[in-house]
């Protein structure tokens, strides 16, 4: 199948290793929880056929596609270790599922899938030419339990999914770590659309939050009047690379295009977002597609 793609980009290493990232929207709803462990899969035959084409088209070996929808801030090097595997039609690559991860490796001749509907995906590189793949939603960077509790029970091991990449990256690459560079990929941006106000149901809770993160992480990752609640998610995932992972604002892109705002030329919404659809009306479970390709040196 031959979808162009909504975005591309092209990330280069100091060692050459070439990383090409390609996302794919609306109209199509690219979820890949459609995905079965065999038989016919009529629901899902645009993302097998697309996930064909890539696989042939950039020979690769494997694919990993993990649940990030948990927003467990889990990290995995291993795409091995998924419980199963679907053979790709007309290509020996695998398609690696069932794993309830954010973040994993991609070794060269493999690729990684994420399906996002708002959240950022970030990917990282180092100098030695590894390279990794995350989910970044607002629940993958704090553990909002955690904090409605006051610390007395936590929902996951890690509060965020840059924390346990972090670990990974320096217990795995040692000093090689500290030169990783982080590409943030669009996200719903702060603002209006996105606002966590104390004046509804859930107020109280957002209360906490908006608190939580404003003496943890600094005024810069809330927009406007702290009641709205205007979260900035990419404020927040560089607030602690650079505050608490060392890491040179340098070091980290962020492609400011918005997953809710953007349209294209004809005035038609480019991406799926799930607060959009939640405010109008439409699909709230219909999601992106972000595919990362590690083509290796």
């Amino acid at each position: 199948m031959s979808i162009a793609p909504t975005a591309v980009w092209e990330i280069s290493t100091s060692v050459s290793t070439s990383v090409v990232a390609k996302a794919w929207g609306r109209p199509q709803d690219w979820s890949t929880s459609r995905l079965k462990m065999e038989g016919d899969q009529p629901e899902a035959m645009e993302v097998i056929g697309l996930l064909g084409g890539l696989a042939q088209e950039h020979n690769l070996g494997r694919i990993f596609s993990p649940t990030v929808s948990e927003f467990n801030s889990e990290f995995l090097n291993d795409a091995m270790q998924s419980p199963w595997k679907l053979s790709l039609p007309g290509t020996a690559c695998k398609l690696y599922r069932g794993l309830k991860v954010e973040g994993f490796e991609i070794y060269p001749g493999d690729a990684g899938v994420i399906a996002p509907a708002d959240c950022a995906v970030i990917i990282v590189t180092t100098a030695m030419g590894r390279v990794f793949m995350l989910n970044a939603g607002r629940n993958s960077l704090i553990d909002r339990i955690c904090i409605d509790t006051k610390g007395e029970i936590k929902s996951k091991r890690c509060e965020s999914i840059i924390f346990a990449a972090w670990n990974n990256l320096r217990r795995v690459l040692k000093d090689d770590a500290r030169n990783s560079k982080w590409f943030v990929l669009p996200s719903i941006s702060a603002g209006e659309h996105f606002k966590h106000q104390f004046d509804v149901g859930t107020g109280e809770s957002n209360e906490r939050m908006v608190a939580y993160i404003l003496k943890k992480y600094g005024r810069i990752c809330i927009q406007g009047h702290p009641a709205k609640g205007m979260i900035d998610i990419p404020a927040i995932i560089a607030a602690q690379l650079v505050n608490f992972c060392g890491i040179n604002p340098d070091q980290i892109t962020v492609d400011t295009r918005c997953t809710y705002k953007e349209v294209n030329s004809g005035g038609n919404y480019v991406w799926h977002s799930c607060r959009r659809a939640a405010i109008t009306g439409g699909d709230p479970k219909a999601q992106n597609l972000v595919v990362v390709v590690n083509k290796g040196r």
